[in-house]
């Protein structure tokens, strides 16, 4: 019996202690495994695909840029024989796009440079107004097409009194335009009382 004691007592002894925990234990996980490399050919391709449309898209804009700049063409009217000697237009048309007539400020003028109805509204709006209709159309416009009008005037009143003259001019053409009136304290030429500043687009 004590043999026997003395044997448990040994294997007891034998057996190995747990260890303690380190604090300063930490778990490291295992590196996971590298990704597969793409073939070298799948970055080429995507490469020349985004210098294709980088050169595609530059190439569109260039044309647009290029057909709205340099499609654009101009034609001037030429003065009026009297008015040769001060060097002005009588109107410009412009092309590329829309077509468009820039003209010069109309008055009273005759074909030989005289003022028509000196001083007179009525007579000077309606010699203008016939002056600015042979320049529409000369360049193809209509009443119809013009976009825009001033009228500088040296006497206000006058000019609206006389609004009817103006109104059966541009209701022919079915198209009243953004009008806009402008007194001022005198015109090019002292016996001139109205002016009418035009711009068309077709």
């Amino acid at each position: 019996l004590s043999h026997i004691v003395s044997i448990m007592k040994a294997g007891y002894t034998d057996v190995p202690q747990a260890s303690v925990p380190n604090d300063d234990f930490k778990f490291v996980s295992p590196e996971p495994p590298p990704r597969p490399r793409a073939p070298w050919w799948r970055s080429w391709l995507l490469a020349s695909l985004l210098i294709a449309l980088g050169a595609f898209i530059g190439g569109m804009t260039s044309s647009i840029v290029m057909h709205r700049y340099l499609s654009i063409h101009r034609t001037s009217l030429g003065p009026v024989p009297w008015g040769v000697q001060f060097t002005f237009e009588r109107g410009l048309v412009v092309t590329g796009g829309k077509k468009r007539l820039h003209m010069s400020g109309q008055m009273a003028f005759a074909a030989d440079g005289s003022v028509i109805s000196p001083n007179n509204m009525r007579g000077q709006m309606i010699a203008a107004l016939n002056n600015v209709n042979q320049v529409l159309t000369e360049s193809k416009f209509a009443t119809a097409d013009v976009v825009k009008l001033n009228i500088y005037t040296t006497n206000m009143t006058e000019t609206l009194n006389e609004f009817g003259v103006l109104y059966g001019y541009m209701n022919t053409g079915g198209n009243l335009p953004p009008i806009s009136y402008i007194g001022v304290k005198e015109l090019w030429h002292k016996d001139c009382v109205v002016l009418f500043d035009v711009e068309a687009e077709q």
